[in-house]
């Protein structure tokens, strides 16, 4: 008996937190109505503000790629013997 009743509260406790994660996404949509355009284009991965972002993003990590390959060819390596 104790055991059904662990169940039936765990299938509740599932079924109140899916339920809330519904009600969170419709008020997050219905909110960024009002929020206006600056909320909705960090999500939206479509708009052209979040191209912009890819566009500046790849810039920024092909400008870090760049320095850590001149740090890698600029370091000096020993070359590792091992005895076998």
């Amino acid at each position: 008996m104790g055991s059904l009743l662990l169940f039936v509260l765990i299938i509740l406790l599932l079924i109140v937190v899916f339920v809330f994660a519904i009600i969170r996404r419709f008020l997050r949509g219905f909110f960024s109505i009002f929020r206006g355009d600056s909320g909705a284009k960090e999500r939206n991965e479509n708009s052209v503000s979040g191209e912009n972002y890819d566009v500046v993003q790849s810039e920024e990590g092909a400008v870090r790629m760049r320095k850590f390959k001149t740090l890698a060819e600029d370091s000096e390596y020993e070359e590792c013997v091992t005895e076998k």
